[in-house]
């Protein structure tokens, strides 16, 4: 791109700031490219449920105690 005007003013950036993120870009596209790696082999892995969740004993016990305060 022409660098008279300097467009990178439209997106209040310095040339040294373009430079940089053109070179980390340029860096990226240098990189192996990712590979997809399967994580479930088969219809077991995952375990559906249709109850809600239940929240643990100790989250009850502070809203009893809540509870408890606002009686008193």
């Amino acid at each position: 791109m022409p660098e008279s005007p300097p467009w990178w003013k439209v997106f209040d950036a310095e040339k040294d700031e373009i430079d940089e993120v053109c070179r980390v870009l340029a860096n990226l596209y240098r990189q192996p490219k990712a590979s997809y790696v399967e994580v479930a082999k088969d219809s077991k892995s995952f375990v559906l449920m249709s109850r809600a969740w239940e929240p643990p004993p100790s989250s009850v016990k502070v809203s009893h105690i809540l509870k408890k305060r606002k009686e008193l």
